[in-house]
Parts: structure tokens; C-alpha cells; sequence
């Protein structure tokens, strides 16, 4: 039996959202364990030219919304970006876990073939729901 879209989506996103759950929970922890600021945790960076982790959860939870949405040829609702400890993070984690969970079969399944216009920096992309058979990368199929 093929993998419907619901099922190579949904769950997907709900066990990532409950991993990142997790480990904001145990990071929250470890921070009044070890006395350290959870604010400067939040802002941390990996790397210089990263997004601190505030806003790492928030792009990680924003897809997950987005995608189910579209999938279902809905737009996404807009959040604010307004957390500042990792309770609210947590909150954001959970709230979208929600969001996905309320994303039945029914409203999923047959959107392989629904054009998906994403723009970014001001730049319209049209990808399909599932990807090209010849593309060996996961995700879409962006057009050349």
C-alpha cells in the first residue's frame, strides 16, 4: 500500500515537534539546574551567521504549520514571534503540535499534484505536493 501524503507528512512533523519538545523541556532544566541565564540560552548561536534558538524553534514550527496547511490548500495562520523564555517556546511546540493533529487524512490525501506558491525574500516558487519522481532530494520539485 503506498504512503499517503497525511501519513509521510503528519506524523512526521507531530514526532519532530515532540523531539523538540523534549529537548527545549531538558535544556529549560539543565539552565535552573546549573544557574545559568535561559534568556542568553535562547539568543546562543551555533554559528555567527545563524538565527539564535528562539527563532530556530520558531522557522522549525512555522513549517510545520505552513506545510500542513498547504497540503490541505489552506494558508497558514500567522503567529507572533514574540516568545522570550522557554515555557512560551514550549507553548509554541505544543500549540502547533496541536495544529498538525487537528489535520485529518481526509484533508491532506490528494494533494499530491496541488501547486504550492511559497514566497520568500520576495520570491514566488510554485512546487507540487509531493516531489518529482526523477528528484533525489526530499521535498518539492522546484522548477528550473
Amino acid at each position: 500500500m503506498p504512503l499517503s501524503m497525511h501519513q509521510a507528512s503528519a506524523p512526521v512533523f507531530t514526532q519532530a515537534l515532540k523531539g523538540l519538545s523534549t529537548v527545549l523541556r531538558k535544556a529549560a532544566a539543565q539552565a535552573e539546574a546549573k544557574g545559568y541565564d535561559p534568556v542568553a540560552l535562547l539568543q546562543a548561536r551555533l554559528y555567527p551567521d545563524m538565527f539564535p534558538l528562539a527563532r530556530q524553534v520558531q522557522i522549525c514550527t512555522d513549517f510545520a504549520k505552513g506545510s500542513i496547511a498547504r497540503l490541505a490548500g489552506e494558508e497558514p495562520p500567522a503567529w507572533a514571534d514574540d516568545e522570550t523564555s522557554f515555557d512560551d517556546l514550549i507553548a509554541r511546540v505544543e500549540k502547533t503540535a496541536a495544529f498538525v493533529a487537528a489535520y485529518g487524512a481526509d484533508r491532506i490525501d490528494g494533494s499530491e499534484e496541488r501547486e504550492i506558491t511559497l514566497v520568500r525574500r520576495g520570491q514566488s516558487t510554485v512546487v507540487k505536493g509531493q516531489p518529482c519522481e526523477s528528484a533525489r532530494a526530499i521535498g518539492p520539485c522546484i522548477p528550473n
